[in-house]
């Protein structure tokens, strides 16, 4: 109950204070992704990649005619299953809390 109360809150706030500019849009993003482990140390015979989903929103902040601020969060799983002994696996998988900032150039407008 706590996380979903959470993660709106931390979303609003974050947004709320990015640069003042108009108010330009918003959105929620929903998409899937795939993970694996490398490395010479994991343990077992084999890794295998782990379908993960990444869930969250956006808000758009207009600077000016040709800059734009994006401001995302996203809700993310990642992980893999190692293969320890003959046919059975181990599946880790992660939850992750990403916040990214993205700016936006507009180099040629659209004519309308």
């Amino acid at each position: 109950m706590r996380k979903t109360i959470i993660f709106p809150i931390i979303f609003i706030l974050i947004t709320a204070n990015t640069l003042a500019g108009e108010f330009d849009g918003i959105g929620i993003k929903l998409g899937r992704n795939s993970s694996i482990f490398t490395g010479a140390d994991i343990p077992g015979k084999g890794v295998k990649s782990l379908v993960g989903l990444t869930l969250g929103g956006f808000v758009n902040y207009k600077i000016s005619n040709r800059l734009s601020l994006q401001q995302e969060a996203y809700l993310t799983t990642k992980g893999a299953k190692i293969n320890i002994i003959s046919d059975i696996y181990l599946s880790n998988i992660f939850m992750y809390f990403e916040l990214p900032l993205l700016a936006k150039m507009t180099f040629r407008s659209e004519s309308q």
